[in-house]
């Protein structure tokens, strides 16, 4: 499969309509077997479907709902790369409100899968 543009977006999109539906399975599904995802805020890495799915698992047990509002999004085709530029607003099952800005990194393999996914939380906007 030839990752275009449009390709890498709408796995993006896909990957975060997933995450706020709570749907781990389909969001595992976004992630090649091997991949790995690292949150820099709270200094975790995940390697694999197992522990991806623990980690999307416990967040989505964690929440009463999310949201990802992704502004903007850099594709270099040829690499199989993305970045986005997105609002991330959330509430927790505690009472805890997110409403801040975030970017992601994306690498992808030759079918759309992630094999990376490296994002930092930000600041309120």
């Amino acid at each position: 499969m030839t990752l275009t543009r449009e390709r890498i977006v709408e796995a993006v999109q896909h990957y975060f309509a997933t995450v706020d539906a709570g749907d781990v399975e389909a969001t595992v599904a976004c992630f090649a077997p091997d991949a790995w995802l690292r949150c820099e805020n709270i200094d975790q890495e995940f390697s694999g479907h197992a522990a991806i799915r623990e980690f999307y698992g416990r967040s989505a047990g964690l929440t009463t709902g999310m949201l990802h509002e992704v502004h903007g999004v850099v594709v270099d085709c040829e690499a199989g790369r993305a970045a986005c530029e997105l609002r991330y607003a959330d509430t927790l099952q505690d009472g805890t409100a997110y409403d801040m800005d975030n970017c992601n990194f994306f690498d992808l393999d030759a079918e759309g899968r992630f094999t990376r996914v490296h994002f930092w939380l930000g600041a309120a906007p």
